[in-house]
């Protein structure tokens, strides 16, 4: 295919010597990149599909036991990944990024380095810490000091309680943040609640283990009646409370019990819709 057939094909593309999250190889050492607005969306979930190099050996313990091929490294209490994909690094420091991710992720267990433009941080959250909103004011910076753009996927804590399903759920969350950059690029900081209802009803996502899952946690600590009172107040505490013939302040310590299992804020209505999303299969 020449260059001018290429051109009436995708009218907004370029020729270009590097490759880049929306590219095509030509095979002289060219690659033609693409313009996400001229691409449907299946063309942008193939693409990016094809664009990743083939599938290598794992790198890391952390990274053959996430992929079925090994056990679990280390004693974990209760475990959160962090995806991070880079869509820019040029002239990036990224030996120096990658310490400072160290530092502001205290909890880390191990930083795998996935594809030249995918990581994984995973992190031990048996003592609850909130990385989300540490990673969410410090995005900018991170990008200018080091020459980066990145989107962050903070995904959700899993308690040892369903330690069985740990690898299965980070291969639920990849799947899920990959079909996500299959269609945007901007950088942002996204929170699993986001990505799950962003997810729903999505061809090609599997999410029935996480629901298994978070049915799970649910019951073990007895949250049904407190989520679904909470969405029937709008997430006003006073009011669940007064639902459930409870005082707000038990109320309360229960929610902060959750929080520190889970790392989901009952009071924001992203965290709460993803739980009773949950539990609505069981209202019909």
């Amino acid at each position: 295919m020449d260059e001018k057939e290429l051109v009436s094909w995708f009218p907004q593309a370029s020729l270009s010597q590097e490759a880049g999250e929306l590219s095509l190889p030509l095979g002289n050492g060219q690659f033609l990149q693409l313009v996400a607005s001229d691409l449907t969306d299946r063309e942008r979930y193939l693409l990016s599909l094809l664009s990743h190099p083939k599938e290598q050996k794992p790198s890391s313990p952390w990274q053959s036991y996430l992929h079925d091929q090994g056990r679990l490294p280390q004693t974990v209490e209760a475990i959160q990944f962090i995806h991070i994909h880079l869509w820019s690094q040029k002239e990036a420091q990224l030996d120096a990024w990658q310490a400072m991710m160290t530092d502001l992720l205290p909890s880390q267990l191990a930083q795998v380095q996935l594809t030249p433009q995918d990581y994984l941080i995973v992190l031990e959250q048996g003592t609850w810490m909130d990385h989300q909103t540490v990673l969410q004011d410090t995005l900018s910076a991170l990008e200018f000091d080091f020459g980066l753009r990145l989107t962050i996927f903070v995904g959700q804590v899993w308690p040892k309680h369903v330690s069985d399903h740990w690898p299965r759920l980070y291969q639920a969350e990849a799947q899920l943040f990959a079909h996500w950059r299959a269609r945007y690029q901007q950088s942002t900081v996204l929170s699993f609640s986001q990505l799950f209802l962003w997810g729903q009803g999505r061809a090609g996502l599997e999410l029935g283990l996480v629901k298994a899952s978070m049915l799970e946690l649910i019951d073990q600590q007895d949250m049904q009646a407190i989520i679904l009172a909470l969405w029937a107040e709008g997430a006003v505490v006073t009011k669940a409370a007064q639902v459930l013939y409870i005082h707000r302040n038990t109320l309360q310590y229960r929610l902060e019990k959750w929080q520190d299992l889970t790392g989901l804020q009952l009071k924001d209505l992203t965290d709460l819709s993803f739980c009773y999303q949950v539990l609505l299969d069981r209202q019909f």
